[in-house]
């Protein structure tokens, strides 16, 4: 994951089309987040699973 020009994580998730999930198993912080950065990798995530037209599910 970019935050800006820095590479700040990596995503670890898989599309399950016919649950309609988008399923999270982990973020891995290659930094540590600041309450900004949090927020904007959720909402990015969210703008991820929305493009597929998927739910985001947690596992």
């Amino acid at each position: 994951m970019l935050h800006g020009d820095r590479l700040v994580g990596k995503l670890d998730a898989k599309a399950d089309r016919k649950a309609g999930v988008l399923v999270v198993t982990a973020v891995h912080e290659d930094v540590p987040f600041t309450p900004v950065v949090r927020r904007e990798v959720d909402d990015e995530i969210a703008d991820l699973t929305q493009w597929l037209g998927l739910e985001v599910a947690r596992a």
